[in-house]
């Protein structure tokens, strides 16, 4: 499929195992469409971060990306997306004493945030890996992270302060 995008594009992959496997596996047809081959993840350094949010709009590129790209960040030069549906959630599941990152199908709402990341100055086009009946089929939105966060730390430190008045 990447070798017969035009431009520069984002594929949106749940975490960093998956990325470095598909980076692996594109390496040699981004060679030979002459794209530069890019990962973007929270996990990387502020710079190398900047290379990929830095770069040459009117360059080919294939950026390898978690949904750190979905709506904090702007891509220079997107013409296309491409949606895996999945990403990784920081869950504290009922009863456990951690939290974990577990993966899971992103929500219609994401599924929307992803695709309006390709041609944003102009046309683009989004290629989900799921069918329109799995898209109709997700949560319309995540569920909000303070209702599936632990908030003990939270209120530990709100207590160490002397319980000041909080205004949520």
């Amino acid at each position: 499929l990447l070798p017969q995008t035009q431009g520069s594009g984002l594929v949106f992959l749940p975490g960093m195992a998956e990325i470095r496997r598909q980076a692996e596996g594109i390496q040699a047809a981004a060679t030979r469409c002459k794209a530069r081959l890019q990962i973007l993840h929270g996990s990387l350094s502020p710079a190398e971060q900047d290379q990929v949010l830095g770069a040459d709009p009117l360059e080919k590129r294939w950026v390898l990306t978690t949904n750190v790209a979905e709506t904090s960040l702007t891509v220079p030069g997107v013409h296309w997306v491409v949606d895996s549906g999945w990403a990784r959630m920081l869950l504290q599941p009922p009863g456990a004493s951690l939290s974990r990152l577990e993966t899971q199908r992103i929500s219609q709402f994401a599924a929307v945030q992803r695709s309006g990341r390709a041609g944003r100055l102009g046309p683009g086009q989004c290629i989900r890996l799921y069918s329109e009946r799995d898209f109709a089929a997700r949560p319309a939105m995540e569920t909000p992270e303070i209702l599936r966060s632990d908030l003990s730390g939270l209120v530990l430190f709100w207590l160490q302060l002397g319980q000041p008045e909080l205004l949520w």
